[in-house]
């Protein structure tokens, strides 16, 4: 998705000027008085490319000993010099930053320091600077608002800090724009702002009531989305209720090029209270977020013998999200890097194991409230969930309405007393409380990485253990419906948000090759729709298969042609039949090929299968059924399976049983 750029304000310099050489050659006193005796405010902006006075005094590009001078920077602006001015650069396409963006780059940098927070800019000052020492001379290489020379320590550090944001408030006094754009993917200043956390200026700038907070960058994000996705909860929350106050229109429902929006990034961040704020506000919940497969196994690396290579470049694009309900349980979602402490999995290892408690904790904390809230207890919702379960071996639609399912499935105090009953009962009976660990047991490959949790929660297990707890059959509902839980949990954990870089290459790459894309899915369709493993693949096999279809297509080209007849007739009724013959021929060879591509793709299921399953005894030689540093594995475990769907059936109806 393309961003039209917005345009900025900006001249092209041609001359030097008297003002820009003196301050070049360092002689601040002569410039002093120069600014003084102008009455021109358009002479101070003046110079040669970029080398306006404004950017020269704060800017460190002019080779001065003493560049920056804090003093002269405060006179120019109250002698009315812009502290808005682009100059573009030689290709006309780009400009050269601000220097009110460069005062409050150089404030942040300062703050960062102090603070000894490693940030993007202050890594890049590292690639330039080796010591600390140059990295203290270069920060402290200024002229304070006294006109005395700072020296390289943190006291001057601190007492620039102070300077700079006084000078900060001298340039929004006298017009400095916080939506001025920068040269960070053409983000406006108060949006820069918002990302490195700076609440105090953020709240600054939009007492000025000249922050056009619905500016997007190249990605489509508006500050709001990176204010949610950048700061705490607490934070993006007071900053939403500041934008509110002081702007008339906020817009909510706007979205990134991976179809993000400010309502998604609030349950992917966690921020429950943000995301309650939204919903009342009109927040939109469909929507369509691009994900990615996070690149996982759940064996060891086959060998090289093997041709198998692991299918981590998916062949057909992952079914976006179209709610943002699930978003904590995504891989790279920030609350499941906030609770990775509760999962004990070992970093080092080659293998994922979705873990239970963590799984709990993602829920209890970041879904259950808004599902408690009733902000996503809604048949939008419960469609995408019902989706879900289309993975599993559970069908209880008919059973149970769809938005009851999702509060008995995510409810935390609305889904009742004895869905919590029904928790605990599973958490101590399948789950083997007693162990610290609690992971998943190992799995043979599956579709798409959805069955990780299956060898625990499959539908014979759930029957299984109601009738060792000797429970009325009407109960079985209420533990197929945690079972179904866990394994939609599994499959959303197995996914992650794509970044935007990637969303817009794969976007393109889309939109310039539809027709590659069509030949793509046909193959796909064609060659693995009978596969049960989508995880691994023959290449070899593909290759051959692949080549002996375009064999067959030349072959079909080159034999039309031998059985047109040739008479003495016109040259048109000679193409037509010729043309006649061709369409018969390709069409009798294609439904050839694609039933020699099924019966080798029906040969290949084998040789998988028959692989995965001499994997899955070697890992259950490995790991006996014992407990073990990390999990224990359940009696009559099944490394595959094969249950069919079916059904769920009760004695009684389900509006009984939930009375």
């Amino acid at each position: 998705m393309a961003f039209r750029r917005q345009p900025f304000q900006g001249q092209i310099g041609m001359n030097e000027t008297p003002l820009t050489t003196v301050i070049s050659c360092g002689e601040f006193k002569a410039a002093e008085q120069i600014i003084e005796s102008t009455s021109d405010p358009t002479y101070l902006n003046d110079g040669r490319g970029e080398n306006i006075p404004l950017y020269m005094v704060l800017s460190n590009n002019c080779y001065a000993k003493n560049c920056r001078n804090l003093k002269l920077a405060r006179l120019l602006v109250e002698k009315g010099a812009s502290p808005n001015l682009r100059i573009p650069l030689r290709d006309l396409d780009l400009a050269c930053p601000s220097p009110f963006e460069e005062l409050v780059v150089y404030h942040e940098v300062l703050k960062s320091y102090v603070a000894g927070v490693s940030d993007v800019l202050f890594e890049e000052m590292e690639m330039y600077f080796e010591t600390e020492e140059l990295k203290l001379e270069f920060l402290t290489n200024t002229l304070d608002l006294d006109n005395e020379k700072c020296l390289p320590n943190l006291e001057s550090c601190k007492k620039l800090i102070e300077q700079t944001s006084e000078l900060i408030d001298i340039f929004l006094r006298y017009g400095s724009d916080p939506s001025v754009l920068t040269t960070f993917s053409h983000k406006s200043l108060f949006h820069w702002v918002i990302e490195h956390e700076d609440i105090d200026l953020a709240k600054r700038f939009l007492d000025t009531c000249r922050v056009n907070l619905n500016l997007c960058d190249v990605h489509g994000s508006t500050p709001l989305m990176d204010t949610i996705l950048r700061n705490t909860p607490e934070n993006s929350f007071a900053i939403y209720e500041a934008m509110c106050d002081t702007a008339d229109t906020v817009d909510i429902n706007a979205c990134d090029c991976c179809g993000e929006t400010a309502l998604f990034r609030a349950v992917f961040a966690g921020a429950t209270e943000m995301a309650v704020r939204l919903c009342q506000d009109g927040a939109k919940l469909k929507t369509v977020v691009c994900l990615s497969q996070v690149p996982m196994s759940t064996c060891k690396k086959p060998p090289d013998s093997t041709s198998l290579i692991y299918s981590g470049l998916l062949l057909e694009r992952v079914s976006p999200m179209t709610t943002p309900f699930l978003a904590p349980l995504l891989a790279d979602s920030l609350v499941q890097l906030r609770y990775s402490h509760v999962s004990t999995q070992d970093s080092n290892s080659d293998i994922f194991h979705p873990h239970k408690h963590l799984l709990d904790k993602i829920i209890s904390a970041s879904v259950s409230p808004l599902i408690d809230h009733g902000c996503f207890s809604n048949q939008i919702v419960a469609s995408e969930v019902t989706s879900l379960l289309e993975n599993t071996n559970y069908v209880m639609t008919k059973q149970v309405n769809p938005t009851d399912l999702l509060t008995l499935m995510f409810g935390q105090v609305s889904c009742g007393l004895r869905q919590l009953c029904v928790r605990t009962i599973l958490d101590h009976s399948l789950m083997v409380s007693q162990v610290t660990s609690k992971l998943w047991p190992e799995e043979a490959p599956s579709v798409f990485c959805n069955h990780y949790c299956e060898g625990a929660v499959t539908k014979a297990k759930m029957e299984e253990l109601v009738k060792i707890l000797g429970l009325p059959q009407p109960f079985q509902i209420f533990f197929d419906i945690e079972a179904v839980k866990y394994l939609c949990c599994g499959l959303i954990m197995s996914y992650r948000s794509m970044e935007c870089d990637q969303a817009c290459y794969e976007e393109s790459l889309f939109d310039d090759d539809d027709d590659d894309d069509e030949s793509s899915s046909y193959e796909f369709s064609s060659v693995y729709a009978d596969s049960d493993s989508l995880l691994f693949f023959s290449s070899d096999i593909s290759e051959e298969s692949s080549e002996e279809v375009d064999d067959l297509s030349d072959e079909d080209l080159s034999g039309s042609e031998e059985d047109v007849d040739v008479e003495d007739e016109s040259k048109e009724t000679e193409k037509s039949k010729e043309d006649t013959s061709k369409l018969k021929k390709i069409k009798y060879k294609q439904d050839d090929s694609s039933s020699d591509s099924e019966s080798e793709s029906e040969n290949m299921r084998v040789v998988v299968e028959t692989f995965c399953e001499d994997l899955a005894e070697g890992v259950a030689q490995d790991h006996p059924n014992v407990c073990c540093d990390k999990y224990q594995r359940l009696d009559d475990e099944s490394t595959t399976t094969t249950e069919s769907r079916e059904n769920l059936t009760a004695s009684d109806s389900i509006s009984d049983s939930l009375c």
